[in-house]
């Protein structure tokens, strides 16, 4: 039977670790590997990520299966950043020039836990758009969660996340502000919440 050994690399920004661990590889074994994986771990987006690197090499050091798993890092935005976010949301949804119809994007996508989807929640909360964008002038600064990394869309790539009591219950918000020079309010998220939140700045 062939001989095989796993590696593993558990690794952080800025992953000096791992790329101490492919240098070594590269100098003993060569071959196209380093460049794969180096490409991989180099992309920008990942330095918002821990990475476990997992290698199966045979005897004579050919990688015959690689897997990289990334775990996010929560990321906390300062209240300065914050403020001017949810400053900018407001006065935006607030303005005469606000066309909820194109200005407004609730992404209403369905999950198999249905009663934390965002369909399911506006309906139980009898809410339309309107109603919404009431909720999300209402944000404020202890009401924030954390900040994310939206892999789908860079164009910005941070997500900004609130927690929010309507009707007893708590609602998660997940949303952002993009498009130049037109703005308009991406609201991926806003159903009731699956887990309890953290608030940094209560």
């Amino acid at each position: 039977a062939m001989q095989t050994a796993r590696l593993i690399f558990i690794c952080s920004p800025p992953y000096a670790s791992l790329s101490i661990a492919l240098i070594t590889y590269k100098r003993i074994y060569g071959g196209n590997f380093f460049t794969i994986l180096k490409i991989t771990f180099q992309q920008h987006i990942l330095t918002y990520y821990h990475l476990i690197v997992i290698l199966l090499i045979d005897s004579n050091g050919c990688p015959i299966y690689l897997e990289v798993i990334a775990i996010k890092i929560p990321i906390r935005s300062e209240k300065k950043a914050v403020k001017q976010f949810l400053e900018e949301l407001f006065n935006l949804l607030s303005s005469e020039d606000f066309d909820i119809d194109n200005d407004l994007i609730i992404v209403r996508s369905s999950k198999e836990d249905i009663e934390h989807s965002t369909p399911y929640t506006m309906n139980d909360l009898e809410y339309d758009a309107s109603d919404v964008v009431e909720r999300l002038k209402e944000l404020v600064l202890t009401e924030y969660v954390e900040t994310l990394i939206d892999n789908e869309d860079d164009t910005p790539p941070l997500l900004f996340v609130f927690g929010k009591i309507i009707n007893s219950k708590t609602v998660y918000i997940k949303l952002k502000i993009k498009g130049e020079p037109r703005r308009t309010v991406l609201c991926l998220s806003f159903h009731y919440a699956l887990h309890e939140m953290d608030y940094p700045y209560r």
